[in-house]
């Protein structure tokens, strides 16, 4: 008994240890933010699993114990590992990469996360002790952000916006947002306790500090949400006019703070608050954006309704149905932003309806009294018992937890989840599970299984396979992220150390790859232009990049991220014919981004090609006119081309803007000789752009190339006069140009 309990108790010192995962930043690993604490997870979780298989075979009392939110959980995970395995992407799918961290991995991870704790986190007691430190957690996190606020400690993101040790606003407040509804559960709770109710609603306060000024506008909708559902239960369950009409003034609070807030944000006080303007500038241009992205996903949900795409395959669907109207926005989105659709297309219709009924269920369990069997015909009586006033016990703790599930869900419609939310929805759905369940028959009637066995032979091999998993599942993985951070710090020795630790983190083949190439490819064209460098190293970085970058391609043949790096980095290196095979797969694979056409048109361009590179992009203007991006480059492509009608055309609607005078318009007509239009170009710039000196040297080398020599030394003049910090530099070449040369 004895060995029992301390494994019970270090099994439940592992579980409160997840709950201080959120302080974890991990600056020798690459997104230090993200991996650090879900490697400390995954190592966490693995052990206790372990820990709880040997305390599951010693004691039957610790074994899974049978509810339909345990099996409706476990058949969700099982839909999505089905999934994953189908989809375009499996190693992905299942091993996600450091900037996530999530995919089956996870999930699995999760889940015995789950089981180890409904199965040990037998007692109130227990679960209050865990529910009270993760809370404590996040009081202590909020004194942190108010040190951020403070300016004493960096936030990360910059601006105002606290993100705490989480590295992202969002993820801190939906951390706050679950443990408020904790707080207010466990305040409810110790309701006989005058001192805990005071630890308590402080702690409230904190949390409802820090949220606000994390500015995250779906986790306040979702405290909004979440506290009008728990309310609006109490009006509908109970009979006791008190708590009727308390409830119904919370209802008639929250509605009038929506209220106030919304008609407040016109008044100047208001607006100098950024937190509080963040927090009620919800407009149509901001949703827009969302709407595009959740047109793409129901695209691709239709084009794989049944198990969808896997996780982590949203870029797949964004890339082939992109609507070029997001040029302004991130062209890489590998979330929805909104959990629907990222169910939809992570497991279907299937995986999205095993999602939705862990909610229907943990809801069904809360309100059920954890009855012993299911049953439609009870629930239903039951639902029409609330509705007529029917009182039940702890009414107030499962509005509460209602809420707190509420307040969770319509929040992830606007976001997307990371590690610490995962453990505190798990924590509670293993709490309600717990005060449901009912133990497994055959499980139990055996009784005491055989000591010989289990201490000799079960133990024995439980502790062999959770160090092997442990090392197999995290070791390479961590040894991939340090040796990326080592390739991208300045090394002592130069970039050929750097180059060492790139090798170093790709020959683990395992999680991390595509994001370690990616790096390689943009060190290696800083290693290309560098003056410095010897060609030996140069050429070696160069084929190094090649090769991986072709092998990343091979590995995911049907993303088009990856053929447009490989065209870009080649494009670069001056193998333009390469560039351009790469680049054309890359294109059919998304017909529809206009940056990838911009690039494979530059490479046209490169290779003397001018028909095709005009024909690209006017296919890419074409698709929105609107994008001015598209526009100045089609006609820098026309200027190569020697069709200057249309590149005047397509640079009319920019007169009198900034954007008339683009670098590479000036350059491009440069280089086709038309040095009056640079010129014209270039006089318009100095006279939009005073204060910027070196646009009068540009200017002055213009005229200069024209034979213009008496304007360029007009134009010096106005620099020696205008800008004395420049004089040497202005009476140098007035000098030259007045003795005959050309500086």
């Amino acid at each position: 008994m004895t060995i029992n309990r301390i494994l019970a108790h270090t099994i439940v010192s592992g579980l409160l240890l997840t709950l201080l995962i959120p302080f974890i930043i991990s600056t020798s690993f690459f997104f230090p933010f993200i991996t650090g604490k879900n490697f400390a997870f995954r190592i966490i979780t693995e052990l206790v699993f372990g820990l709880w298989l040997i305390l599951a075979l010693r004691d039957v009392n610790f074994r899974p114990k049978f509810s339909w939110l345990g099996t409706a959980l476990a058949v969700f995970v099982a839909l999505i590992g089905i999934a994953d395995i189908m989809s375009p992407n499996g190693f992905k799918s299942f091993w996600s990469n450091f900037e996530r961290m999530e995919g089956f991995i996870t999930l699995i991870h999760l889940f015995a996360y789950f089981v180890v704790a409904s199965s040990v986190l037998q007692s109130e007691k227990r679960w209050m002790r865990f529910f009270q430190t993760s809370v404590a957690a996040s009081v202590i996190m909020s004194f942190y952000g108010m040190f951020q606020l403070a300016g004493k400690i960096t936030i990360n993101q910059g601006g105002v916006r606290l993100d705490g040790t989480l590295g992202n606003a969002t993820y801190l407040a939906v951390f706050m947002l679950i443990n408020f509804f904790l707080a207010l559960f466990l305040l409810i709770r110790s309701r006989k306790s005058v001192a805990w109710r005071w630890v308590y609603g402080i702690a409230m306060i904190l949390q409802l500090y820090t949220l606000y000024h994390t500015a995250t506008r779906g986790a306040i909708l979702g405290l909004i949400g979440g506290l009008f559902v728990a309310a609006a239960s109490v009006v509908l369950t109970t009979r006791e006019k008190v708590v009727r009409v308390i409830s119904g003034g919370v209802l008639a609070v929250i509605v009038l703070v929506v209220l106030l807030g919304m008609g407040a944000k016109n008044y100047e006080f208001v607006k100098n608050q950024p937190s509080f303007v963040r927090l009620t500038s919800i407009s149509t241009s901001e949703a827009g954006p969302r709407f595009m992205v959740w047109t793409m996903a129901w695209q691709g949900f239709k084009e794989r309704p049944i198990l969808g795409w896997g996780q982590e395959s949203f870029n797949y669907v964004f890339n082939k149905y992109y609507d070029p109207k997001m040029y302004a926005q991130e062209q890489w989105f590998d979330r929805t932003h909104n959990i629907v659709f990222d169910w939809l297309i992570a497991g279907g219709a299937l995986g999205l309806l095993g999602y939705l009924s862990i909610f229907f269920l943990a809801l069904y369990y809360l309100w059920k009294q954890a009855e012993m069997y299911f049953s439609l015909k009870q629930w239903c009586k039951r639902f029409f018992q609330f509705a007529r006033g029917h009182e039940i016990p702890h009414l107030l703790e499962k509005s509460v937890l209602s809420g707190l599930l509420a307040a969770y869900f319509f929040q992830n419609l606007f976001v997307f989840d990371n590690i610490t939310s995962y453990i505190l929805f798990f924590s509670v759905l293993a709490y309600i599970h717990t005060i449901s369940a009912r133990p497994f028959v055959k499980l139990t009637q055996h009784g005491k299984p055989d000591p010989a066995l289990v201490n000799r032979v079960l133990v024995p091999l439980v502790i062999v396979f959770t160090v092997f998993g442990v090392y197999v599942i995290n070791a390479s993985p961590m040894r991939v992220s340090a040796a990326l951070i080592d390739a991208l710090r300045p090394q002592q020795e130069g970039p050929t150390k750097n180059l060492e630790y790139f090798k170093k983190a790709l020959s683990y083949s395992t999680v991390g790859d595509s994001e370690v190439r990616e790096q390689l490819a943009q060190a290696a064209i800083q290693v290309l232009y560098a003056q410095s460098v010897p060609l030996a190293l140069k050429q070696e970085y160069y084929n190094f990049a090649r090769v991986e970058l072709i092998k990343q391609t091979e590995r995911t043949p049907d993303d088009a991220r990856y053929f447009l790096f490989l065209g870009s980095f080649l494009n670069r290196a001056g193998n333009t014919d390469e560039a351009i095979a790469a680049l054309e797969r890359s294109f059919a694979l998304s017909p529809n981004k206009q940056t990838i056409m911009f690039e494979l048109a530059s490479s046209y361009v490169n290779k003397g090609d001018f028909p095709k590179a005009l024909e690209i992009m006017k296919r890419a203007y074409d698709l929105e006119p609107a994008f001015s991006e598209s526009r100045i480059i089609y006609a820098v492509v026309a200027i190569y081309a020697k069709d200057f009608s249309l590149a005047s055309e397509l640079t009319k609607p920019l007169e009198d803007s900034s954007r008339e005078y683009d670098d590479r318009l000036i350059q491009a007509y440069t280089n086709a000789g038309r040095l009056e239009t640079v010129s014209t170009l270039l006089e318009k710039k100095v006279e939009q752009n005073p204060t910027d000196s070196q646009a009068r040297f540009t200017l002055a080398g213009s005229y200069l190339s024209r034979g213009l020599r008496t304007k360029a030394v007009d134009v010096l003049q106005t620099v020696l006069t205008d800008f004395p910090t420049q004089k040497d530099q202005a009476d140098y070449y007035i000098r030259e140009i007045q003795a005959g040369r050309n500086p």
